[in-house]
């Protein structure tokens, strides 16, 4: 298992199949945050879909 190796507690998921900065910013608001820098690790094609994403967030 990736997240095993990895180290990562996997303790939840974010769909980032088509939207998914939108995807994290939607979370973040339902948490009262809101986005201030975002980097997505991956590209979207045909056969691959984004895997990873770092979000930096501050309080509202």
């Amino acid at each position: 298992d990736l997240m095993k190796k990895m180290g990562e507690p996997w303790i939840f998921g974010i769909d980032m199949s088509e939207d998914a900065r939108g995807n994290i910013e939607s979370l973040l608001k339902e948490s009262g945050l809101t986005l201030k820098d975002f980097v997505l690790f991956g590209e979207k094609n045909k056969t691959k879909k984004p895997f990873y994403a770092i979000a930096e967030a501050e309080k509202r």
